[in-house]
């Protein structure tokens, strides 16, 4: 089969997209947070014990994903398909930030193009954050592309919030006009991930603003087209959003506020502070991410791209310097600041298409590009950093998978796994996050997964205290206590070992002992 000339753009943007992901790179699995959105879909698709386990049967924030991950877990059988998922996501963000800057400036130059292609590639590639972490520190790796409070679109793992995507991919089709299109990826977003409804309620405000900036209609402001434009549009994003708005209302909000609150104050000041504590998260990174965005609003010479910029800019930042004043840790899991990670990128396809327009011109090699021995500069120079970024990918991406793999942990799940008993419940150390979608068995507690229903809440950091109350000092005494939370099997590093006479020791390494309490240990 021939290809003709016209699937030719389409070929290659396909191929630059692959590309794309895997300069990006992704952790292994299972990883980071996966370790929490994944369980519930473990769960569902009957994976070793976890449907027994007590995390899987709270309250599922994120239920669009977690049918995701467990039809996809039934239908395949192969988890190396999320893999897939998450390269899928990365090749809509790349397809979409290269039409933003399309749409800024006119990409007609061969040149122009493999510009703005290889500076997306360049700075969003594993090989910049690395430069960035190793030189700068962690908190610069993603400075140029994630938002604020440690908050991104993409990230290391293939998670709800990825599906963040689809709120660039909105705003690339409400500045084409395509409002429905844009309503749509709106509600995409915010039902894979319910944290993107404030969002995309401050983006849908904004794409009304741009309505209004039309000439005619700053003239007619309340003539009848308009008005039904914005029911229309309204009407559409209410329709789209309601099922996940009805959903997180009915099983997160409607609790006695004393409840409320004190969940919200485990989560804002000991699970998530980085995220949602304003005097942890705030430090000078932002304060550049900020000077990027604030910039960018003066550089931009599209109007209704300023004005999707700046309308969701000042709320965010209103609601931001409320939930600063009052500290009301339930307005600071609202995110205020979340919507920077749209605008962030936006922001930055805005820098590099000024780059492109304004300052390659001026540099006199530039002029000289019609020369024979300048005109082949640009591409060449374009290809050894694309390759380079990419083999960079490839490389990043082994290293991890070899680092993962020699985990000081995976001899000990990989025996729990090949052991599991339907009762089991292990009572694991605090911060041994891969534990149950690696061994496939049910846990007591982990500091990385949370649930986020209020009264939930409460009582994992309950079960967080007892864990951590034992493993600062292990006694046989403190094993008593077990029975009444039905732990069944104790997991215990190497240098603190007990000797108990209802402990039988199942598996021994260099770096972990693994007990079970005989049934009849309580006197």
């Amino acid at each position: 089969m021939k290809l003709s000339k016209a699937n030719l753009p389409a070929l290659g943007l396909i191929t630059l997209s692959i590309l794309f992901s895997v300069s990006y790179t992704q952790y292994p699995l299972f990883s980071s947070n996966q370790n929490t959105y994944f369980l519930p879909g473990f769960a569902c698709a009957n994976i070793g014990n976890l449907a027994h386990d007590w995390l899987a049967n709270t309250q599922d924030a994120t239920p669009l994903f977690s049918l995701l991950v467990c039809h996809t877990l039934k239908w395949f059988h192969w988890t190396g398909i999320f893999y897939l998922y998450y390269g899928l996501i990365q090749a809509i963000y790349f397809i979409a930030f290269y039409k933003l800057i399309a749409y800024q400036i006119k990409l007609t130059s061969l040149s122009h193009k493999i510009l703005a292609i290889t500076a997306i590639f360049v700075l969003h590639s594993a090989a910049i954050r690395y430069l960035l972490t190793h030189s700068l520190g962690p908190d610069w790796a993603y400075i140029l592309e994630g938002g604020l409070a440690n908050q991104r679109m993409l990230g290391s793992v293939f998670q709800p919030s990825v599906f963040g995507v689809f709120l660039l991919v909105s705003v690339l089709f409400a500045l084409n006009q395509r409002n429905e299109l844009a309503v749509l990826c709106l509600a995409l977003a915010a039902s894979f991930h319910p944290t993107y409804l404030l969002p995309s309620g401050l983006l849908i405000l904004s794409y009304i603003f741009v309505l209004w900036l039309d000439k005619d209609q700053r003239k007619y402001p309340l003539d009848k087209p308009f008005i039904h434009r914005i029911f229309h549009l309204l009407f559409l994003y209410l329709l789209l959003i309601l099922p996940i708005l009805l959903y997180t209302l009915v099983h997160f909000a409607f609790v006695p506020p004393e409840v409320a609150e004190k969940a919200a104050a485990i989560l804002v000041k000991v699970r998530i502070p980085h995220h949602a504590d304003i005097h942890t998260w705030f430090n000078i990174t932002s304060l550049v991410q900020l000077a990027i965005l604030i910039s960018s609003f003066f550089l931009t010479r599209r109007p209704a791209l300023r004005a999707i910029l700046i309308v969701p800019f000042l709320f965010g930042f209103l609601l931001t310097v409320i939930q600063f004043v009052t500290k009301s840790n339930q307005l600071a899991l609202l995110f205020p600041w979340r919507i920077s990670i749209v605008l962030i990128p936006l922001a930055l396809s805005i820098w590099i298409s000024w780059f492109i327009e304004i300052l390659i011109p001026a540099i006199p090699l530039a002029k000289l590009s019609v020369s024979s021995y300048v005109k082949p500069l640009i591409p060449t120079l374009s290809l050894i950093l694309i390759s380079g970024v990419v083999i960079i990918g490839v490389i990043r991406f082994r290293l991890d998978l070899k680092r993962y793999n020699s985990a000081p942990e995976i001899p000990l799940y990989h025996y729990v796994h090949d052991h599991l008993s339907a009762e089991d419940v292990y009572l694991i150390p605090p911060k041994m996050e891969n534990f149950r979608l690696s061994s496939g068995a049910a846990a007591y507690v982990d500091f990385k997964s949370s649930p986020y229903r209020a009264d939930e809440v409460i009582e994992w950091y309950r079960r967080l205290s007892f864990s951590n109350q034992f493993y600062q000092k292990p006694t046989c005494n403190s094993i008593r206590l077990f029975e009444q939370e039905n732990i069944t099997h104790l997991v215990l590093p190497k240098f603190s070992s007990l000797h108990c006479p209802f402990l039988d020791q199942e598996f021994e390494d260099n770096f972990y002992y693994l007990y079970k309490l005989k049934n009849d240990f309580v006197k």
